[in-house]
């Protein structure tokens, strides 16, 4: 009966949008679409540590930064999430809930899942599946937490603009459905749903072929079809939706007003960041217009995306290409962004401009090299800046500032960016790649104090942020804060600059005084739930609790330090990791019994042997085939 109603549905989606004409009540255009200032990143569902539906390979050291150069598969990736050292895989439920609580002590307020409108029908399951995850833990632990989507139109000569616009209706009915309209979503004050675009001009197959904003100034008449689009899928919906226009040509005041005329706002697109008085000209409309300014801030941006030497043409992940090509033959773009230079600007820019909303480029993102997530490079710098930044965008000052101090840089100079096996070639420009060869040391102060960096004196801090660069010196890098003539804040790293990189790696390396704090708060997250469940298990009290905690805490932060130092080193990494787990295992060992002991150990080997999704495209377990026929995605 279930199946029988869904494909009705299909079909009375089909007949809708073959008779529908749209007409246009834009009498909600210019109301609120925020009940207060929030921070949301983008969120890729299935870059979770779940053994469910967890995509495990694209989490784990060994198959990212250990992986072999010679299974690169078209991908070079060099980042590890820390949540991959804190514990074995998580249940569903589990991982989501660490996702939002980790996001939350990094100021984010909730998340924006991407999804692909015209991927693959069994892929977009399991999207849909970790995203009701995320709403139902959400509700059941109370966490306040808002969720939307990024619908991305991609380029598929398999579906027309009817077929695209059913697909859409398709799977938001789906989701509103599963998860009750929950008050997880974010909603406008008016109870519409507010949901995000990712080039919404691609709804319309005709529209494809247009490289810039000249098309639409010249046919006002083309962005009123894509708005009747959107307002088809709406209606196909039953519900209110507010859909936000993201634009690639922020810079165009007449295309920015032609949006407007249709939808309640627009965003630019991260890579129209570069250009900053084209978001100043989007801003100024926006305020014009009585509409609010959305912010996009984003972080490091070293991808992973593997591209033929000789060509620049770029290696698809499974392509016969992706298996035929050496290593040697490929490189790596990656942008010219100064430590963390421009995201603190632009988190600036949101107070300055007087953003009423601000847009992350991603919480997990990995292969972009966008992501705020707890990671070994960037460590929990970027959390940090948010909060810092964020409260004073909220109340218009830092009522509470926690006096820290943080540092990063790259591994090595500009001059090796073709050592390393991979070579790293120039992106897109944010600042003179020169710059880039610096180490950026930042405090935050509540009184002023002397800053320091490998013994040199930078300056004087004064009560706020303060930033200062030092030269690229090869060595740990060792910084110090001091006032009155002692010592109040100090860092020494662990990855060392050096001359030429044993292994290709561009990340920033960024490390905080608060890193010790963080990493507790982070790994007690897990902990916690892990601990209860060892209680109920093996009766095991307080007092042995805690020496579980510590000796689960040792292996962690001794993990994270050996990827920082070793990371480039797979082999050596691996027999620090295996030593640790020994020690790990023989800590717990003293706490149980000897048949506890053994039970917990099978445990253990049975959990390691997760290995998450292993085909992105396969059906779900359970999964009817024929009755997504009506829709049939590539």
């Amino acid at each position: 009966m279930k199946q029988f109603l869904r494909l009705l549905t299909l079909v009375l989606l089909h007949l809708c949008f073959s008779t529908t004409t749209t007409t246009f009540a834009q009498t909600d255009l210019s109301l609120p679409l925020f009940n207060k200032k929030l921070v949301m990143a983008r969120n890729q569902p299935l870059y979770n540590f779940s053994r469910d539906l967890g995509l495990l390979r694209a989490m784990k050291y060994d198959k990212l930064q250990g992986n072999d150069l010679d299974s690169l598969n078209g991908r070079y990736r060099t980042y590890t999430p820390m949540v991959s050292e804190m514990s074995n895989p998580m249940s569903l439920e589990e991982s989501v809930e660490y996702e939002m609580r980790a996001a939350k002590e990094m100021g984010i307020d909730g998340f924006k899942f991407i999804f692909y409108v015209t991927g693959n029908r069994y892929y977009l399951d399991k999207f849909v599946k970790v995203i009701n995850a995320y709403f139902k833990v959400a509700n059941k632990e109370n966490i306040d937490f808002k969720f939307s989507l990024v619908l991305i139109n991609q380029k598929n000569k398999s579906f027309d603009e009817n077929e695209i616009k059913r697909l859409l209706v398709y799977r938001i009915s789906e989701l509103f459905s599963s998860t009750d309209l929950s008050d997880n979503w974010l909603k406008t004050p008016d109870g519409r749903i507010t949901l995000f675009t990712s080039k919404p001009e691609l709804i319309i197959k005709d529209f494809w072929k247009f490289k810039g904003p000249k098309e639409y100034i010249n046919d006002p008449s083309k962005i009123k079809r894509i708005a009747a689009a959107y307002m088809d899928v709406e209606t196909g919906v039953g519900e209110k939706i507010a859909f936000i226009y993201n634009t690639s040509f922020p810079g165009s005041q007449i295309f920015t007003n032609q949006i407007l005329d249709y939808f309640p706002a627009v965003s630019a697109n991260i890579y129209a960041q570069v250009f900053q008085p084209n978001i100043k000209s989007l801003q100024k409309v926006c305020k014009k217009r009585g509409r609010v300014y959305i912010q996009e801030v984003f972080t490091d941006q070293v991808g992973s995306q593997l591209m033929v030497k000789e060509t620049g043409k770029k290696i698809n992940e499974n392509s016969s290409l992706s298996k035929e090509v050496s290593y040697k033959n490929t490189m790596l773009l990656v942008p010219s962004i100064k430590q963390t230079t421009s995201y603190r600007n632009l988190l600036e820019e949101s107070i300055n401009r007087g953003a009423d909303f601000i847009s992350l480029s991603s919480w997990n993102c990995y292969d972009e090299g966008s992501q705020v997530s707890p990671e070994v490079h960037h460590g929990f710098s970027y959390g940090i800046l948010l909060k810092y930044y964020k409260e004073i965008w909220q109340k218009g000052k830092s009522a509470s500032i926690k006096e820290t101090a943080m540092v990063s840089y790259k591994q090595y100079s500009k001059a090796s960016m073709a050592s390393g096996g991979i070579e790293l070639r120039k992106g897109m420009e944010y600042s003179p790649f020169e710059e880039l060869d610096s180490i950026e040391v930042i405090t935050i102060l509540n009184a002023k104090a002397d800053i320091y960096c490998n013994g040199n004196y930078l300056g004087a801090g004064k009560v706020g942020i303060n930033v200062n660069y030092a030269p690229l010196e090869m060595g740990i890098v060792k910084v110090s804060v001091k006032r009155g003539g002692s010592t109040i804040l100090k860092i020494e790293t662990v990855k060392p600059i050096v001359k030429s990189p044993t292994r290709t790696d561009w990340q920033t390396n960024s490390y905080s005084t608060q890193d010790h704090v963080m990493l507790n708060v982070m790994q007690n997250l897990i902990l916690d739930k892990e601990m209860e469940n060892m209680k109920r298990r093996f009766l095991i009290d307080a007092s042995q609790q805690s020496l579980w905690r510590l000796a689960a805490h040792e292996k962690f932060t001794t993990n994270i330090k050996n990827i920082q130092k070793y990371g480039d080193q797979p082999e050596k990494y691996q027999q620090l990791a295996l030593k640790s787990k020994k020690e790990y295992r023989a800590s717990v060992e003293k706490i149980l019994t000897e048949f506890d002991y053994k039970v917990w150990i099978d445990m253990e080997d049975e959990a390691e042997k997760n290995v998450g999704i292993t085909d992105l495209n396969a059906p779900l377990l359970g999964t009817v085939i024929e009755e997504y026929n009506v829709l049939e995605a590539n």
